[in-house]
């Protein structure tokens, strides 16, 4: 399958409803990416955030978000998002990281 044109994914070591700088920059790039016409998907860890929150912030969002749970075995974490980042780069045109743990991804 090919990559849609202009379709971005943007993987980020954080993003809301976690708090934290990094997170709100990813959130606000994905968006800001959107209106500009991109088509948006977003891997992202999460932590400590129970998953009705989470699914009622991820229905709010226009573009698809592939959380990453974070794990007490923290190895299993990276693992988890180097492989969704891997099945999921292959399907887009442009991977952005965001944070230093996603740029691990990317190399």
């Amino acid at each position: 399958m090919l990559p849609v044109t202009n379709s971005i994914l943007l993987i980020a070591s954080e993003f809301p409803p976690n708090v934290g700088g990094i997170g709100n920059h990813a959130f606000n790039l994905a968006k800001a990416l959107q209106i500009e016409g991109f088509e948006v998907t977003v891997v992202a860890d999460i932590i400590n955030v129970d998953e009705k929150e989470l699914a009622a912030f991820s229905a709010k969002q226009s573009f698809k978000i592939n959380w990453i749970i974070r794990q007490s075995l923290v190895y299993k974490t990276y693992l988890q998002r180097i492989r969704t980042s891997v099945r999921l780069a292959g399907k887009n045109n442009i991977v952005i990281c965001s944070g230093k743990f996603s740029l691990w991804s990317a190399v």
